[in-house]
């Protein structure tokens, strides 16, 4: 049996949260016997290694012909305004490409296997599709035809990474909703206890920490008092802090 499995990853600018979606694919995909090989198709640099393996550089779908498997894995890479803005506004401005135009149609090749002979079997995990509803007046209606093609002809499955997610996929290509189910953010598959097994000795204290600085949340000071509130009444006897 072919254990090996191809993980296409999101650009990461040096990012905490995203190295630790990349690591659940490394250990959660290891921990069940199989033998991933990450990918990133942008990079400002050198990929940095991800448990001691570094990202292949992945510039062609050839590059997953050996692949029995192929996982899209997190972020907004297999969603066409990622494709369209994200994507193709960094290969633009870094010169890797002579337009956005140009950007895009690189996007479809590597994200959605436009061009690509499948023979592997491809899935969407934990994909955000959330922005879906903004498409309709970016692209005009032969491109989201394109779009839907691609999904039906190259996918076998998508886990998107929340419900609205699920909701708005399955209204964009109502004919696969058989092969949509709602998944969960990958980086909640990593094994903190796993990695870090000194965790198991620590006490706990007592204190709340947040940070919802990029969830565009109003009122959040009313969401913590209320977190706050409900945390008092489990554990009376215990006096909590808010940390910002």
């Amino acid at each position: 049996m072919n254990k090996k499995v191809a993980v296409i990853c999101a650009y990461n600018p040096r990012n905490c949260g995203m190295y630790s979606v990349d690591l659940a694919a490394h250990q959660f995909l290891t921990g069940l016997g199989l033998e991933p090989t990450l990918f990133q198709a942008q990079y400002k640099h050198r990929p940095f290694a991800i448990h001691r393996i570094k990202h292949e550089i992945y510039h062609s779908t050839a590059q997953l012909d050996d692949f029995p498997v192929v996982l899209f894995w997190g972020d907004f890479i297999n969603n066409p305004t990622y494709g369209a803005n994200d994507f193709a506004h960094r290969e633009a401005y870094w010169g890797r490409e002579k337009s956005l135009d140009k950007s895009y149609e690189k996007w479809k090749n590597l994200f959605l296997l436009n061009n690509h002979n499948r023979h592997q079997k491809v899935f969407s995990i934990s994909n955000n599709f959330q922005t879906l509803n903004s498409i309709a007046s970016q692209f005009d209606a032969e491109e989201l035809a394109s779009v839907r093609a691609l999904y039906a002809k190259n996918f076998d499955h998508f886990f998107p990474r929340d419900t609205l997610s699920t909701v708005l996929l399955k209204n964009f290509i109502p004919d696969q909703a058989s092969k949509i189910t709602t998944g969960v953010d990958s980086a909640f598959l990593l094994n903190q206890m796993k990695l870090y097994p000194e965790l198991s000795k620590t006490q706990k204290s007592g204190t709340f920490a947040h940070l919802l600085t990029r969830s565009n949340y109003k009122n959040t000071e009313s969401f913590i008092k209320n977190i706050r509130l409900n945390a008092l009444e489990a554990t009376p006897n215990q006096q909590l802090a808010k940390n910002q």
